[in-house]
């Protein structure tokens, strides 16, 4: 069936949606209380003692002040103390290294990697990891994890120093806990996470033999972190999504679309997603390995989250594919799918629904041809048309405060 002009409402409807759909929301700004010069030279004075007790009490008493809500990170910066807490990491008494490297984990978790590095602490945290102790090595790789994850500079100096060296020592060592290879396998993703062209070829491959075992576990919070590393990867596009594709694992990620963990199948939706934006021959493989049919089961999950991630996906094949895939889609009946996710769905649902409509309605006459059929197999435009004026409605009541949408499908 061929589309008449009538059917330029869902045009008008995009374009209204798009003007009712997003809010921003303005930065959030850290208070950091005054600088306290008595109670800073105190714990100075403390960590250069030579009295044992003195010391441990002094390095227990910042890494409580980092865990507190509002530290003063302009005391810690200005009075040196950092610099004999990194130091500490050295420490041959286990109690010391690990009351050190936790302080050290929680100031990087809460975005001050860059005091951390300007001290020096990458280079004596690779000692926490050469710890026998596995609750030194935990809170090493947290914090190189944070470290990595907030700047690429960061996570390429990192990388020259050894991380990935050992961070795979602990991968493949049988004698790595559960809740120790969870850790490093998130540190890894974030490792991933800034992979840009200018990233070490040779660390890419030195990191797929550890994803590969990774993505094999049976832990759902190691599965997540493994499968998202390798949309990370892929993230860059071109060479990279074809390393993902080569390294052999593609089956695995296409069978997490269907694991009974949620955060998995999110993972997994996202990492698909981004395969789904390279060129036509690398589509065509993820096609091949049998994505669709789970990314468009995930279309009626009741998860918002993991429908956004399984809507960018069909939104990259009918934006990226060639017609002969996008047919391929089509006949999976994903239309009358996202037809119905225009009714009572969040915002961003319906933003993405008909980001896609407007896509497929752009396209060649027989790809409009499916789209009409399928959607008066649906209920017809009529129907489309009315979901598509009452979700106009319902949205500006939203931002009027009247009610509020919810996705119930």
């Amino acid at each position: 069936m061929k589309l008449n002009g009538s059917h330029i409402f869902i045009f008008f409807a995009f374009q209204v949606l798009t003007l009712v759909i997003s809010a921003k929301e303005g930065p959030e700004l850290l208070y950091t209380p005054q600088y306290d010069i008595y109670l800073f030279d105190k714990l100075y004075d403390a960590l250069t003692s030579r009295d044992y007790d003195k010391e441990l009490a002094g390095i227990v008493e910042i890494r409580k002040m980092l865990e507190s809500p509002d530290p003063s990170y302009d005391g810690f910066e200005r009075s040196g103390i950092l610099r004999r807490l990194v130091e500490h990491l050295s420490s041959e008494k286990d109690v010391i290294q690990y009351e050190s490297a936790s302080a050290i984990a929680t100031l990087c978790s809460k975005g001050y990697s860059y005091l951390v590095v300007e001290s020096d602490g990458i280079s004596y945290l690779f000692n926490t990891l050469l710890s026998f102790n596995k609750t030194i090595q935990q809170q090493g790789v947290l914090a190189f994890g944070y470290i990595m994850g907030h700047n690429p500079d960061y996570r390429d100096k990192c990388i020259e120093e050894g991380v990935v060296f050992h961070l795979n020592r602990l991968i493949f060592s049988s004698k790595t806990p559960e809740y120790l290879l969870q850790n490093v396998s998130w540190a890894m993703s974030n490792l991933c996470k800034g992979a840009d062209e200018y990233m070490d070829e040779e660390a890419i491959n030195e990191i797929l033999p550890a994803l590969t075992t990774l993505i094999q576990h049976s832990n759902p919070a190691i599965l997540q972190y493994a499968v998202a590393s390798y949309g990370y990867l892929a993230g860059e596009g071109g060479k990279f999504i074809q390393i993902v594709i080569d390294s052999g694992r593609i089956v695995n990620i296409i069978g997490l679309l269907n694991h009974t963990d949620v955060k998995v199948q999110f993972a997994a939706a996202g990492t698909v997603s981004i395969l789904l934006t390279g060129n036509q021959q690398q589509i065509q493989r993820i096609i091949n390995y049998g994505a669709l049919p789970q990314l468009i089961k995930l279309l009626i999950h009741p998860k918002e989250d993991l429908k956004i991630n399984s809507l960018q996906a069909v939104y990259n094949l009918v934006t990226y594919g060639n017609p002969k895939q996008i047919e391929a889609l089509l006949k999976l009946n994903v239309i009358p799918s996202i037809c119905n996710l225009l009714d009572n769905c969040s915002r961003k649902i319906v933003k993405k629904s008909l980001d896609i409509i407007h896509i497929l309605l752009e396209k060649s006459e027989s790809i409009r041809e499916i789209i009409g059929k399928h959607v008066n197999e649906w209920g017809g435009f009529e129907k489309l048309e009315e979901i598509m004026d009452k979700t106009i409605s319902r949205l500006h009541d939203e931002d009027n405060g009247i009610s509020q949408g919810t996705c119930s499908r």
